[in-house]
């Protein structure tokens, strides 16, 4: 399956390929952000960025051929589902922006989904509330490749977990 995928995308035996990622689902150290308020098992083979200055988002890993995941878990206490999904709607009505919003489930966890074509990638936004945090998710891709790595990232957000690190016992 995968040689097809990898065929039809025009891809080789690229580090972080779809091939390493299925390959290194469950196999993959976990991830934790440094104030506790998220982990993940990251894709395998790509590599973490480097966020000490970054502004936005608290993580983000870089994949083969332009490929990204960046996260965001933003304190906003009493926020809710239904908060964060008028939240977004006001935003992309302010933007003129059509994303195509809708709710889906990535594990056991619903999420707001959202896709758009920017600039020269295509971006998969993944939102939700839970612990006092709204967490955003973004993931970029060349239209070429999208599709093959899609289903790929979504799996690998199932490993996501809010407050890893702050739900440990101080020692």
């Amino acid at each position: 399956v995968f040689d097809r995928l990898r065929a039809a995308a025009g891809l080789g035996a690229e580090r972080g390929g779809p091939e390493e990622i299925a390959a290194g689902f469950g196999k993959v150290p976990r991830w934790e952000e440094p104030e506790g308020r998220f982990s993940l098992e990251p894709p395998a083979g790509w590599k973490a960025r480097d966020m000490r200055n970054a502004q936005m988002f608290q993580a983000a890993f870089d994949g083969p051929g332009d490929t990204s995941l960046a996260i965001q878990a933003a304190p906003v206490p009493g926020e809710t589902e239904a908060t964060l999904w008028k939240k977004i709607l006001r935003v992309e009505r302010e933007m003129q922006a059509q994303t195509g919003m809708r709710f889906e489930y990535v594990g056991p966890r619903r999420v707001i989904v959202r896709e758009a074509q920017l600039y020269r990638n295509k971006f998969l936004f993944v939102d939700f509330a839970e612990g006092g945090y709204s967490h955003h998710i973004q993931f970029s891709a060349p239209p070429a490749v999208y599709e093959t790595y899609k289903p790929l990232v979504l799996k690998v957000l199932e490993s996501y977990r809010s407050g890893s690190l702050a739900q440990r016992p101080h020692s």
